[in-house]
């Protein structure tokens, strides 16, 4: 039957195992009936033969698109989706790099917010009448310090070094 096919639209067994994308040894065993095709081969032997010529062909009801694609369309897909790949790759690690420097800016930001809280607190602290609300102003100076140590780690860490 499938000789009788291959004959008919004078293809050679290269040609259909192109097609099918396995090897012209597997298909002359199948022609010759010294083996026969899993499930997978069988629906790709299907689709394959479903139409003459590759510019006859549409996508086979029912079966997946990667059946009736000729095997160097399949390599020539792969290949593009290797690349799709590496480019998201790229994408994510430039994604990384901006979300690291977008991190490192908003703590300078930040930092520069804190030094300015820290200049506040200590004109306060030099007007102010001896305890009078030092210890207020000593708190939250420790607390303005420990924020600005962190931020100034985050910045050096953020930044990749010249």
């Amino acid at each position: 039957m499938l000789r009788d096919w291959l004959n008919r639209h004078r293809l050679t067994q290269k040609d259909l195992a192109d097609r099918v994308g396995t090897t012209q040894a597997a298909i002359s065993k199948l022609v010759q009936g010294k083996s026969r095709p899993g499930l997978a081969l069988a629906k790709r032997i299907e689709a394959a033969t479903q139409f003459a010529s590759p510019d006859d062909r549409k996508p086979v009801q029912g079966l997946p698109t990667i059946v009736w694609l000729t095997f160097s369309e399949f390599k020539a897909i792969r290949a593009l989706q290797r690349t799709g790949q590496t480019i998201r790759g790229r994408e994510t690690q430039d994604a990384a790099v901006l979300a690291q420097e977008k991190t490192a800016r908003l703590a300078q930001e930040t930092l520069r917010g804190q030094e300015e809280r820290k200049s506040e607190l200590l004109n306060r602290l030099a007007r102010s009448p001896s305890g009078d609300g030092d210890g207020e102003i000593r708190k939250e100076l420790e607390k303005v310090d420990d924020l600005i140590e962190v931020l100034t780690r985050l910045i050096e860490e953020s930044l990749p070094l010249p």
